[in-house]
């Protein structure tokens, strides 16, 4: 299935997901769509959305974009919506293994190639004018140079911070919440305690932290970050 095939398919399923989407969920995700121009964003109703959004990220970065909103940042996972989006992104995935598999069986080919073409031809000349077998030039030595190791830092001794959003709430309990936060541009899955976010925000204790946070978001913080530990935060 080619690109524009591809498009023609995901535009009205697109479109159909966005009319699924109640106010509140459409001003998450139009949030998040940093690419396109707030003006821009503003000034066109939803039903013109799926061309601008199509538009400004492509085909394919548009649903894996939509795929991540509608199963972890919103989230949708339900048959109204699952329903639309699935199949485009099967469809997706499909293709681009097709693709990769003839990167790669095409890539072979060029280095069975390669090296039939390299393999040097037999003369059927053996030997010397005089009879004394031919000897082989030796190949120079080649000194070689081991390129240094690089050391990768481990992600639990990684220090962020600055301000972020809280643009989804994943889980709760007496304990830790597990919530979904931009940084800058960068959408990170991180664990705070429950005790540390309510006072943060000034929420009070209840039966269901997770519905008191989630009708409050998106909500904006100073935040330390080790790892994916939030050891310290302050209400922005």
């Amino acid at each position: 299935m080619s690109l524009k095939l591809l498009e023609a398919r995901w535009k009205p399923a697109l479109t159909s997901i966005l009319e699924e989407l109640d106010d509140t969920q459409y001003l998450k995700l139009m949030n998040w769509l940093e690419k396109i121009p707030q003006g821009v964003k503003s000034s066109k109703v939803r039903g013109d959305m799926p061309q601008i959004i199509i538009q400004y990220y492509g085909v394919e970065e548009s649903i894996s974009l939509l795929d991540k909103a509608m199963n972890s940042w919103i989230p949708r996972k339900d048959a109204a919506v699952q329903t639309l989006l699935r199949p485009v992104v099967e469809k997706m995935k499909s293709e681009q293994q097709k693709k990769a598999k003839g990167k790669t069986t095409n890539a072979a080919g060029e280095v069975l190639q390669k090296a039939t073409e390299d393999y040097p031809q037999r003369s059927g000349q053996n030997s010397t004018a005089d009879g004394a077998a031919a000897v082989k030039p030796k190949s120079p030595k080649v000194e070689r140079k081991d390129k240094p190791t690089e050391t990768i830092k481990p992600v639990k001794d990684l220090v962020k911070s600055g301000r972020i959003q809280i643009i989804a709430v994943k889980s709760t309990n007496k304990t830790n919440a597990h919530l979904v936060v931009k940084l800058k541009k960068e959408l990170l899955e991180v664990f705070v305690t429950t005790r540390l976010l309510l006072e943060t925000f000034n929420i009070k204790p209840s039966d269901d932290v997770k519905e008191q946070i989630q009708g409050l978001l998106p909500l904006s913080a100073d935040a330390k970050i080790l790892g994916n530990k939030i050891s310290e935060l302050k209400k922005a």
